[in-house]
């Protein structure tokens, strides 16, 4: 089964750089699966609808940091219609609209795994809290892609 992984999120802003953290670490950990797409978003991933739509996925993984009101470096599979009652957003356009458009534009099932952070200051680093919330992430998305 074809499947993009889509890593959104803020190098340079602390632990909103999970999503993208996570990407990284599955294209080591799942290097040669060529049915599925490691996509780092940055911080505006409608600027990738066309690259992930192309791909013709049957699933399409959404990685982000995202306040989830949870301890921090917390990772739990969302269901995609609570996106939209998630207020905190370092994105261009809401998150939902992506999501949205990916599932209008195609077949695809569109699943969430958000990553609670701590802080998303500019020119902080990943928290450690974090760190090891990217690497329960990757297990996660590892779970998702089978």
């Amino acid at each position: 089964m074809r499947c993009v992984v889509c890593g959104v999120g803020n190098r340079l802003r602390g632990d909103d750089a999970v999503g993208p953290v996570v990407v990284d670490e599955l294209r080591k950990k799942l290097s040669g699966r060529d049915e599925i797409l490691f996509v780092d978003c940055g911080s505006a991933p409608e600027n990738f609808l066309n690259k992930v739509v192309g791909f013709g996925a049957r699933k399409v993984i959404v990685v982000d940091a995202v306040a989830m009101g949870a301890e921090s470096g917390t990772v739990e599979v969302v269901d995609v219609s609570r996106i939209k009652g998630f207020l905190h957003s370092t994105h261009q356009l809401p998150l939902s609209l992506f999501i949205g458009y990916l599932e209008r534009s195609s077949e695809c099932e569109v699943v969430f795994v958000g990553v609670q952070p701590e802080s998303v200051g500019f020119g902080c680093e990943l928290s450690d809290v974090c760190r090891k919330g990217v690497l329960r992430a990757v297990d996660v998305v590892c779970g998702l892609v089978g």
